[in-house]
Formats: structure tokens, C-alpha cells, sequence
């Protein structure tokens, strides 16, 4: 597209790694402006069903991942003026019904005060604010775990359009724990408009909000998925998937 990028191999588990990639971000472009926290592990297990092997990693790359990249980055952002952080986290009055999401629950929550905290003790610098999608989105995710059909899947594209848009936004736009779809009819986004994020060009996806706690389906390790979508046919019916 001809822009200059660079990928790095990270490994959020690994400080070292992560110091890597910042430090080979600055040495390659000067700076540091954005912080996306969009990586994630995926666990919904009740919390005797969830070993502290697994509890571990969750929070080693959703909670303690997103916090160790942002405060690498964060002397960048303060020296030059200007920053924004967003974590891919849903906000917190979501956290209604924690059942078979305990863990996964604190680990995302981890991401959105992380996001949220970066601005609160730079303000005027740095804004943060947290993204979480009102459908399930087209990823590696809701392919390898099956969630859902995929006509009831929105396209990747709108979360990096509202990704766009928030970066765009003034830095005292900060501490908000934004939708997707809500957050772009804010920035006048009409029917007509979200039918473009369709990955069924013909079928609405449902917005998954509106039924908070929906998906009752035990995941976390694709080895083992087909054991548990058999054990949680139930759960799997009521979910409508």
C-alpha cells in the first residue's frame, strides 16, 4: 500500500520480547504514537474446570501482556506530547454474567483499566480507551473455536474502521469503553452503512450485547473442542449456533 511497516515476532508471555519489539519500533521509525492491545487467549471455563496452567496464560497475555507493552511505550508517548492507547477489552458494567467466564472476565478486564489508567495518569498527552465488538467477528478465533455460523459473524473491517476513527479523535476523547457499531453510529454510521461488515453480504448478525452471558459453550483449548461441544450440545442449542 506504500507504507513502511515492520513486523515483529512477540511472544506477550516474554518481557524480553516485548522490550524487543519496542525497541525495534523506535530504532526503525523515531517513535511511538499508538498502542493497539488486540492480541488475546481464549478460556471459558467454569472456575473448577479451569487448571491455574491455563488461568496462567490467560493473564500472562491478556492482562499482564497489554500492561507490560503499554508501559514500554508510554515514556515515548510522554516525552513527544501525544498518544493513544486501545485495548480490545469490553467495558467493565458488561461484566454481568460471569458464569463459565470467570477468569477470562478478569484477565479482558486487566486490558481495559490498563488502557483506561494510561490516560488517567497522563492527561492531555495520552488518551485511552477500550473497543469490544457487538457481533462475533471474522478471526482465527471464531474459525478454530466455531463460534457460530459464519452469517452470524461481522468482517474484521469494522473494528479497524472504529480503530480509525478513535485514533483521529481528539486526545480529551479519553476513558470511554466503546461498541463497535454504537461507537460509529455516534460518528453517523446509518443501517445502510453497516451492511458492508456483513460477512453474509444477506444476513444481519445478530448483536450478541443484547443477550449478555449467551455463549455458555466451555472453550479455551481447540484440541479438545469437539469433546466439549459434544458435552455442551444443551448449551449449544440455546446459543442458537
Amino acid at each position: 500500500m506504500g507504507v513502511r511497516s515492520l513486523a515483529c515476532r512477540v511472544d506477550l508471555r516474554d518481557i524480553g520480547s516485548i522490550e524487543r519489539c519496542v525497541n525495534d519500533t523506535v530504532a526503525t521509525f523515531g517513535r511511538i504514537d499508538i498502542v493497539i492491545n488486540n492480541a488475546s487467549a481464549l478460556w471459558w471455563h467454569t472456575m473448577e474446570g479451569t487448571p491455574m496452567k491455563k488461568y496462567d496464560l490467560i493473564m500472562d497475555v491478556n492482562a499482564r501482556g497489554s500492561f507490560c507493552l503499554t508501559k514500554l511505550c508510554i515514556p515515548y508517548m510522554v516525552e513527544q506530547g501525544w498518544g493513544r492507547v486501545i485495548s480490545m477489552s469490553g467495558p467493565i458494567d458488561h461484566i454481568k454474567k460471569l458464569k463459565g467466564k470467570v477468569a477470562y472476565s478478569i484477565s479482558k478486564l486487566g486490558m481495559t483499566i490498563t488502557a483506561l489508567g494510561a490516560a488517567e495518569e497522563h492527561p492531555g498527552i495520552i488518551s485511552g480507551n477500550t473497543l469490544w465488538p457487538a457481533t462475533v467477528i471474522e478471526s482465527y478465533a471464531s474459525k478454530n473455536f466455531k463460534l457460530g455460523m459464519p452469517k452470524l459473524w461481522r468482517k474484521a473491517t469494522i473494528i479497524a474502521d472504529a480503530t480509525a476513527a478513535i485514533i483521529c479523535e481528539d486526545t480529551s476523547f479519553s476513558g470511554n469503553m466503546l461498541i463497535d457499531d454504537e461507537y460509529l453510529r455516534s460518528k453517523g454510521f446509518t443501517d445502510e452503512d453497516f451492511v458492508q461488515y456483513r460477512y453474509d453480504p444477506t444476513f444481519e448478525p445478530p448483536r450478541l450485547l443484547a443477550k449478555a452471558g449467551s455463549f455458555m459453550i466451555r472453550r479455551g483449548n481447540v484440541k479438545k473442542l469437539k469433546k466439549d461441544m459434544n458435552k455442551d450440545g444443551k448449551a449449544i442449542k440455546r446459543s442458537k449456533l
